[in-house]
């Protein structure tokens, strides 16, 4: 009797063992998966609008392979920062599902605060996306991609790359 009670009790500790083993694996393979996506325009584009109702509207068109605003020139660095961030859109997660007035408002997307990005080729819309207040963290912003609910927090600060307006990125005259 006791070498049967004895036989049982390492079966359920070999049982429990192997549940434990198997609750790990499934932690491990599932719990890999990274919350990271990257969205971005990986078309090519002429031009970008910037809106937001602070700085107001500004058009940059991309004319003979450089960029303008209007009849004038846009300083290269300022210009290529803007294509690098809109075609490297790096979300680490979603932050809320939906897009509710009181998740605008917390997240900084309402209209008064956020900014709007379109981009086109000719006059399609590629791709759209608005930034919203930056996060406590530091160089990192709010984000909702296109007609989406899903607001998610970027690895940049995408808001200070986009609060411009056209006097911030006209390449200046050479003086001679």
């Amino acid at each position: 009797m006791k070498y049967n009670m004895l036989f049982i009790r390492k079966i359920v500790l070999a049982s429990a063992v192997a549940v434990l083993a198997l609750i790990y694996a499934c932690q491990v393979v599932l719990g890999s998966k990274s919350s990271v996506k990257n969205f971005g325009c990986a078309k090519d584009f002429d031009r970008i609008q910037i809106q937001s109702q602070e700085k107001g509207l500004v058009e940059l068109k991309k004319i003979d392979g450089a960029w303008k605003t209007g009849s004038k020139d846009v300083d290269e660095t300022s210009s290529s920062d803007f294509v690098d961030a809109i075609k490297n859109i790096r979300c680490l997660g979603i932050v809320e599902k939906s897009s509710d007035e009181a998740s605008l408002e917390r997240y900084g997307l309402t209209p008064a605060n956020r900014i709007s990005v379109s981009v086109f080729s000719s006059d399609k819309v590629l791709f759209s996306f608005e930034i919203g207040k930056d996060a406590a963290e530091g160089s990192q912003s709010y984000v909702r991609i296109g007609d989406g609910k899903e607001i998610y927090l970027c690895a940049s600060s995408l808001r200070e790359t986009f609060s411009i307006n056209e006097e911030d990125i006209i390449k200046e005259e050479k003086s001679e």
